[in-house]
């Protein structure tokens, strides 16, 4: 029980919620990666 559990439950209960969240952190991890490995 925990974080884990809390990650379950949503993917079970609420996927489009779930689904969106995924797609948020997707996109700024991506981002987040390309400002620490830009070269410019």
């Amino acid at each position: 029980t925990g974080l884990e559990q809390a990650i379950t439950d949503a993917a079970h209960n609420r996927p489009v919620l779930y689904g969106m969240g995924c797609v948020l952190m997707a996109l700024f991890t991506g981002w987040g990666a390309s400002l620490m490995f830009r070269k410019d």
